[in-house]
């Protein structure tokens, strides 16, 4: 099931929190994506996946492995593809 766009607010208050790997979040959080670092085969890898900067996600399953939601979409990420994307948690 889709979860609903984050508010206004949430976005706001998400700009002053610091970016964290996204294997730190938990499941169920939502985030934004900061940045996506590494090598140049993983960073398009994750761009052909809908994983870029200002993307909105919601974590499937924490950790690394981990899974999250992009759009209607769901993507399983091993290690590294994970340790590359940079996230602001919403909640």
């Amino acid at each position: 099931m889709p979860s609903s766009p984050p508010q206004r607010e949430q976005l706001v208050s998400a700009l002053s929190a610091p970016a964290l790997a996204l294997p730190q979040l938990r499941s169920g959080q939502m985030a934004v994506i900061e940045a996506v670092e590494g090598r140049a085969e993983v960073c398009q890898c994750l761009s052909v996946l809908g994983l870029t900067t200002g993307t909105c996600i919601r974590v499937l399953m924490g950790g690394a492995p981990c899974a999250v939601e992009v759009g209607d979409s769901r993507v399983v990420l091993r290690g590294e593809h994970a340790r590359a994307v940079r996230v602001t948690p919403l909640d």
